[in-house]
């Protein structure tokens, strides 16, 4: 995909190229060639940038692509959890209870 657009940002600059030199040829005044290349100028600034947009993102996948795998984590000891948090809960004794219940 990313082969893809860097081929299609560099196709849209040749086609650029090639349409400012022949439009360059054709348009005889003098005031119509600097507004076609203020156009060319912005259109390739446009594609430059989306080239190095595209080019972060090519460095960005690459680099998590190519990292060093960091070791898993395993299975936890504890297989039941609420088989844990049972054994940890306290009940109250009788002697508790009774306090708690007078007023």
């Amino acid at each position: 995909m990313m082969v893809a657009a860097l081929a299609a940002i560099g196709g849209a600059m040749i086609l650029l190229l090639l349409a400012f030199r022949t439009a360059e040829q054709i348009i005889p005044g003098q005031e119509t060639r600097r507004h076609l290349l203020a156009l060319a100028i912005a259109v390739g600034a446009l594609l430059l940038l989306a080239l190095f947009c595209v080019g972060l993102l090519l460095i960005r996948f690459l680099v998590f692509r190519l990292k060093v795998p960091h070791a898993t984590a395993g299975p936890t000891e504890y297989v039941n959890a609420w088989e844990l948090a049972g054994r940890r809960l306290e009940l109250p004794t009788e002697e508790e209870e009774e306090e708690t219940d007078d007023p």
